[in-house]
């Protein structure tokens, strides 16, 4: 069988199950500031995948945080419906050091939430 990677604290996920539900993976834009990483950010309202449908289940934000010379995905933040799921299939992304480049070219359903983190990564500044 597979030997499983060691365990990456900084990667764990974490849900607030509050209304609007908030999560979370790696490291906040401030966290990587102030650690000396120079990063970007890319965000998407869910509101945008949805022409028209600005209330809920629509209205909520994903935000990515990559490194500003490799591009590779840094954290997650989403807050809306659905956003533990949503941060869960990022977080295959950050664990395997996927890039902002790659997340922008991954289909996603559409329209959906989850194709909220395409559009934050195509909007990566």
């Amino acid at each position: 069988g597979r030997t499983p990677q060691p365990l990456r604290l900084d990667h764990l996920p974490a849900t607030l199950h509050t209304q609007p539900e908030i999560a979370w993976a790696g490291l906040t834009e401030a966290q990587a500031r102030a650690a000396g990483t120079p990063c970007r950010t890319g965000t998407s309202q869910y509101f945008s995948l949805e022409p028209g449908a600005a209330e809920e289940p629509w209205n909520g934000l994903a935000k990515l945080v990559v490194h500003a010379e490799t591009d590779r995905l840094l954290g997650v933040h989403v807050i809306g419906r659905n956003a533990g799921e949503i941060v869960s299939a990022a977080l295959v992304a950050l664990e395997l050091g996927a890039s902002g480049e790659d997340l922008a070219g991954m289909p996603f359903p559409y329209p959906s939430v989850t194709s909220a983190l395409r559009k934050a990564a195509l909007a990566i500044a």
